[in-house]
């Protein structure tokens, strides 16, 4: 048996030769292999989705060979949500960041068509929907397990009456685990009186908070250091293009995302880059986003620095693509994700598409419903090579289904 071109451990079984522990009647397996003249082939380890197998027999009847590929794997993200190779799911395509949220929550967590529940077992995450500061550095605790939530921001905002139902769906769920809920941001972000209320819900209830963005990027970072990180990923605190699209990768590798200035190196980034000496910081977009300075300065520090960029913040995905994820060629079982970083408010649906890499390895893109960018359009094309499944997160990118498919099918 060869899987590729490669020869593969495999065994051969007649009806002669049948030996099967698990079979609870092998006394009908062995008459039908007696009735067709049949043999059984099975390779000591499960064929890989999309592979090329050939089957070579010598028998007393003469040589038999054949071949067959493998299917692509359909992948599921969750009981409601699955993408199928070469076709496109579309997910938060509300106008509300709110309703988004809530309605991946339902397609993420909910009971399996098996019957079991899928619950967010880590953790719930509540950001504010308004201002994109606290959420900038979120995608390092998006696990599996973790359910996103948008609430309403600001000191006075109160906890909607569907935010609070969703939460007690959720925790449901799981009705012999308490799930933490972690809020982001301090009490101008997301106000005591939503926290108050979460806790005469019965809910644990944190806050990852700093004294701005970038302390706030800081606390969400040390709270995921099991151990010490290969990379830290550093973009600018001014704008979200970059921190959110990288923050797919964050998500699946549990990879700190850093925020600072673009002029200087921030004392409280330099300060705790300190605790990790030599970690490697991965730079993200041009020198309008972090300056040369900036990079001079952490090198000064003993770090090694690599900047991934691009003309622009579509040209950038592309390059996170290919140099932070190492996807200059799609692997089975990768996810792409096109989102929409020129949308005023793209940095909700981003954020939350950012969030299914921890379940399957999402690469996020940047596009409008206007068509895929050129750049876009060349990388697909050199980097797909298996049908691949396809996601369009937020409602600008609907149109972009026909032609995201004619690249991934």
């Amino acid at each position: 048996m060869r899987v590729g071109g490669t020869v593969v451990e495999s065994c051969a079984m007649t009806a002669a030769s049948y030996d099967n522990p698990h079979d609870t009647d092998p006394g009908l397996s062995v008459g039908r292999l007696e009735q067709y003249n049949a043999i059984i082939v099975l390779p000591r380890q499960p064929l890989p989705p999309a592979a090329a197998v050939e089957v070579s027999l010598t028998t007393d009847q003469g040589p038999v060979d054949w071949s067959f590929s493998t299917p692509v794997d359909v992948v599921e993200f969750g009981p409601g949500l699955r993408a199928d190779p070469g076709d496109v799911a579309l997910v938060a395509q509300q106008d509300s960041a709110r309703q988004a949220a809530i309605a991946m929550a339902g397609q993420l967590f909910d009971h399996h068509p098996f019957g079991h529940a899928v619950t967010p077992y880590h953790q719930i995450v509540l950001c504010r929907e308004d201002v994109f500061a606290d959420c900038l550095a979120v995608t390092p605790v998006l696990s599996e397990g973790t359910a996103l939530l948008f609430t309403e921001g600001g000191p006075t905002g109160m906890l909607p009456p569907e935010v609070e139902a969703e939460i007690n769906r959720l925790r449901a769920l799981a009705p012999a685990e308490n799930v933490p809920i972690r809020v982001i941001g301090g009490a101008n972000a997301i106000s005591e009186g939503q926290v108050a209320r979460l806790r005469e819900l019965g809910a644990t209830v944190e806050r990852m908070s700093g004294a701005g963005r970038v302390e706030t990027a800081i606390a969400i970072a040390s709270s995921t250091l099991y151990q010490t990180p290969a990379r830290v990923l550093l973009a600018r605190d001014g704008d979200w293009a970059d921190a959110i699209t990288v923050g797919a990768f964050a998500a699946a590798t549990t990879t700190p995302v850093l925020l600072n200035p673009t002029d200087s190196l921030h004392p409280a980034v330099a300060e705790w880059l300190a605790g990790i000496p030599g970690v490697e910081v991965v730079v993200l977009g041009g020198t309008g986003a972090i300056s040369d300075t900036v990079v001079q300065q952490l090198r000064d520090r003993g770090h090694p620095v690599r900047r991934v960029s691009g003309p622009s913040r579509v040209e950038t995905s592309v390059a996170i693509a290919e140099q932070v994820w190492g996807r200059t060629t799609l692997q089975i079982g990768d996810t792409v994700a096109m989102v929409d970083t020129f949308a005023p408010n793209g940095w909700q649906p981003t954020l939350l598409a950012a969030q299914l890499a921890s379940r399957r390895p999402t690469v996020l893109l940047s596009g409008t419903g206007e068509g895929l960018h050129p750049a876009v359009s060349s990388y697909l094309d050199r980097a797909v090579t298996a049908s691949t499944p396809g996601v369009l997160s937020g409602p600008t990118t609907a149109g972009l289904a026909g032609p995201l498919r004619g690249h991934i099918g």
